[in-house]
C-alpha cells in the first residue's frame, strides 16, 4: 500500500512532544511491513540537517526536499515554503494558521506529483 503521512513533527527531525515520536514509530511499523510510507514535513529553518543527503525536486506549484536515508524504512520529504522558512516549528500565532493551509497544499501538490490523487480522480 502506498501512504502519505502529513505531519508538522518528526523524531528526531522536528520534535516537542508525543507526536513526533508517534509518526515515527507508525511509519517504521508501516515500512517494515512493505508498505511504501512517505511522510510529508514542512520544511522548517533547521532543516534539512547539515550534511544530509538530499534530493530536490519540483512541481508547478510546489518544491520539495527528500532526505535520503536508507537506514529507515520510509521516504522524509519536506515542503520547501516560505511559511516554514524563518523559523522553527510552531510559532504560536496567527500566522501558524498560513503554516498549516500551506502545509495541506503542499501535500495535495505532493500526492498529484506522485501520481496517487491522479489515480483517484482528484486535483490539487
Amino acid at each position: 500500500m502506498k501512504i502519505l503521512m502529513v505531519t508538522s513533527e518528526l523524531a528526531p527531525l522536528a520534535k516537542t512532544g508525543g507526536l513526533a515520536d508517534a509518526v515515527a514509530g507508525l511509519a517504521r511499523a508501516l515500512g517494515t511491513r512493505g508498505h511504501e510510507v512517505v511522510v510529508l514535513l514542512p520544511g522548517y529553518a533547521h532543516l534539512p540537517p547539515t550534511g544530509a543527503a538530499t534530493r530536490p525536486y519540483a512541481t508547478e506549484r510546489a518544491r520539495f526536499v527528500e532526505l535520503e536515508d536508507p537506514a529507515t524504512p520510509y521516504r522524509v520529504c519536506l515542503l520547501d515554503a516560505p511559511e516554514f522558512r524563518d523559523s522553527d516549528l510552531y510559532l504560536g500565532d496567527v500566522r501558524d494558521a498560513a503554516r498549516f493551509l500551506a502545509l495541506a497544499r503542499g501535500a495535495l501538490e505532493h500526492d498529484a506529483c506522485t501520481g496517487r490523487a491522479a489515480a483517484a480522480g482528484a486535483t490539487p
